[in-house]
C-alpha cells in the first residue's frame, strides 16, 4: 500500500519536473530537521521590529531569515553606510530588507545568540531592532 502511495506521489512530482528518492521520501524531511549534515548548520536569525511613537510601542512584526554566518549578519549593522541591506533569505512570507536605507542604527548591542539597536528614520520614526539567532544542529 505504501509503496503505491509513494509510486503516486513521485509520478505527480515527475509531471513538475521533480525528482525524489521514494526510499528516502518518507525519513529525509524529519531526519534533516533534527540532525542535519554536521557540515552545514544552518543559521536562522528570528527579526522582529518594534515600532515606536511617543515612547509606546504601537506596532510590531517578526521574520525568520536564514544567513551563512551570525557574524556576517552583525557585521551587516557594524559596518551600515546607509545603503539598504538585505541579502538574507526571508523563510516567511515577509519580504524586504532587514536595514532599510537611510537610517541611523544607534545602540547597537549584540553577543553570541542576541542583537539589538535603535533605528531612526528622516522622518522621526523609530523602531527598535531584536534578533535572536536560532542555530539548528
Amino acid at each position: 500500500m505504501i509503496d503505491t502511495i509513494i509510486s503516486i506521489i513521485s509520478n505527480i512530482l515527475s509531471i513538475f519536473g521533480i525528482t525524489i528518492d521514494a526510499k528516502k521520501a518518507l525519513i529525509r524531511p524529519y531526519y534533516r530537521g533534527l540532525y542535519p549534515d554536521r557540515n552545514n548548520i544552518e543559521i536562522k536569525v528570528i527579526e522582529t521590529n518594534l515600532s515606536i511613537k511617543e515612547g509606546e510601542i504601537f506596532d510590531h512584526q517578526s521574520r525568520m531569515v536564514s544567513v551563512d554566518s551570525w557574524e556576517d549578519y552583525i557585521q551587516a549593522y557594524v559596518e551600515y553606510d546607509g545603503l539598504a541591506v538585505g541579502g538574507f533569505r526571508a523563510i516567511t512570507n515577509m519580504l524586504g530588507n532587514s536595514i532599510q536605507k537611510d537610517v541611523k542604527i544607534s545602540n547597537l548591542q549584540y553577543d553570541e545568540f542576541h542583537l539589538s539597536c535603535d533605528i531612526k528614520y528622516k522622518d522621526g520614526w523609530t523602531e527598535k531592532k531584536l534578533a535572536y539567532k536560532c542555530q539548528l544542529r
